[in-house]
Formats: structure tokens, sequence, C-alpha cells
């Protein structure tokens, strides 16, 4: 089965408050032989100011969701 659907992806955070991404996702299902599947999928990103983010990270604990920005730039 072949779906296409519109996503919407959001982070609060920093001066510019709210960060948000717009993206269509198409994915690919079907079943290969029973208990076998194969799923797949592709996101195409229409618009988006994520990597806009302001400021850096500065905590002594392990950076995860707080360097965003970041992790956005470096799939651009």
């Amino acid at each position: 089965m072949f779906r296409l659907k519109p996503t919407l992806s959001s982070y609060i955070n920093g001066p510019k408050v709210f960060q948000y991404n717009i993206a269509l996702q198409a994915t690919y299902d079907r079943e290969l032989a029973e208990r076998l599947y194969l799923n797949t999928g592709v996101n195409y990103v229409l618009y988006e100011n994520i990597t806009e983010a302001i400021g850096t990270n500065n905590s002594t604990l392990p950076h995860v969701r707080s360097d965003f920005g970041e992790y956005a730039r470096a799939r651009g």
C-alpha cells in the first residue's frame, strides 16, 4: 500500500519560541511472504525554520533534544 501524507514536526524553545517543519511523507508497505514485510518511506521537507534556531547548548549533561537546530542543519 502506498500512502502520501503531510507531516508537521514542532519544537518550543529559545528566543523564536516555536520552530517547525512541514513535510510530505510517502510510505510503501507490502507483504512479501507470510510474516515477511517490506516497509519503506521518504520524507520531503516543504518548509522549516528549525535550522534558524538561535543559541547554543552549554549544558554539561549529554546533549539529546537540546541541539535540534544543529541536527537539522546537518541533515539539510
